[in-house]
């Protein structure tokens, strides 16, 4: 029971120990800067936990399924799980993940962390048929910019899609086996050579001495 429990209770303590921190750090600093981060973490959970919330229902289908010994039951509830979760990720994801100066940094922040969850699982994943998706949408038109003040109407046409074309075009990438779909980028190998940019910095980010171009001396 604690091998099943253990990693589940530290991962909820990961959570409260977040807004800790953030008192810890910024609570010095002034008023501002701790209610700023505040309103960051309230929002960052927010978008969080509103995905998880709805994929939480799997758990319960899943166990009584595998109780059941139901195998098949087990992985109709899993596949559905991962359509679900496909169709979730526009609501969740923006391209504000590649592009954070376009809006403000909290939504920035908050839409580089699904995508960079949504990279990470893919490797984690990769040996357990189960297939990663990430939506990287423009704006769409949904009811969203209602709520948020700003009429969809207000903004450029051209730069607006339909919510049917873009989860249309969503399900497509999918179809193609893409790991990210970005719905309006008209040729794919621009994303391929961001990506490859990516990858050609991972072997470098983290060696025993300061590059030569801050011309910093290693200690002996």
């Amino acid at each position: 029971m604690l091998a099943l429990a253990g990693p589940v209770v530290l991962a909820e303590l990961g959570w409260m120990a977040m807004g800790t921190v953030d008192t810890i750090m910024l609570g010095r600093v002034g008023r501002e800067a701790l209610g700023g981060a505040s309103t960051a973490e309230a929002v960052h959970h927010s978008v969080v936990l509103f995905g998880i919330g709805i994929l939480l229902g799997m758990d319960t289908l899943v166990s009584q399924a595998f109780g059941a010994k139901d195998l098949d039951g087990c992985d109709h509830t899993l596949r559905q799980g991962v359509w679900l979760a496909v169709l979730m990720t526009p609501v969740l994801m923006s391209i504000v993940a590649v592009s954070p100066e376009a809006l403000n940094g909290v939504y920035g922040g908050t839409k580089a962390y699904v995508l960079a969850l949504s990279l990470s699982l893919h490797k984690e994943l990769a040996d357990k048929n189960v297939r990663v998706q990430a939506v990287v949408p423009g704006a769409t038109a949904t009811d969203f910019w209602e709520i948020a003040g700003r009429p969809v109407e207000h903004l450029p046409a051209q730069i607006v899609m339909r919510a049917d074309d873009m989860v249309d075009a969503a399900l497509a990438g999918l179809d193609q086996g893409e790991l990210v779909t970005i719905p309006s980028l008209p040729d794919a190998t621009d994303w391929q050579s961001y990506e490859a940019a990516r990858q050609k910095l991972m072997p470098n980010l983290s060696l025993s001495v300061p590059a030569a171009r801050y011309g910093a001396r290693a200690a002996a």
